[in-house]
């Protein structure tokens, strides 16, 4: 189907907002899509230096944010993940925060501060860690 004049002006007033992709699009056509789209609402929180680390940001009513970091890394010679010696963590804007706490199994808590341009310097990971934000 088409667009009335309604439905036509609600999108054209998006401008730069909206992300328009051809009926049939190719692997370009969506790489291209998908990185304005990251431009446009990008991630609360990216895991640099360690591949396969997952990192699911959380806000509890009161504000408190922590983000919860699992590493995907699993070794069947091992039968377990990976340790991960330097996970840094680069967050959004809205969640930048001045230093974290670090918890994670059979370790004790420990404080990090962030750097200068903003990202946290974890640390190593094993299976899981929660960074529990300071603002």
């Amino acid at each position: 189907g088409s667009l009335d004049a309604e439905q036509r002006a609600l999108l054209e007033a998006q401008g730069e907002r909206l992300i328009v992709i051809s009926a049939e699009p190719d692997e370009a056509e969506l790489t291209a899509a998908a990185a304005r789209l990251a431009q446009l609402d990008p991630p609360a929180a990216v895991v640099e230096g360690a591949p396969g680390v997952v990192a699911m940001p959380r806000v509890r009513d009161d504000g408190a944010v922590a983000i919860h970091l699992l590493n995907r890394n699993y070794d069947p010679t091992i039968d377990g993940v990976r340790e991960m010696p330097a996970v840094r963590l680069r967050l959004r804007g809205d969640l930048a925060a001045a230093r974290a706490t670090v918890w994670a199994p059979e370790a004790e808590a420990r404080e990090v501060a962030a750097a200068a341009d903003g990202s946290l310097e974890v640390g190593p990971l094993g299976l899981w860690a929660i960074v529990a934000l300071s603002r």
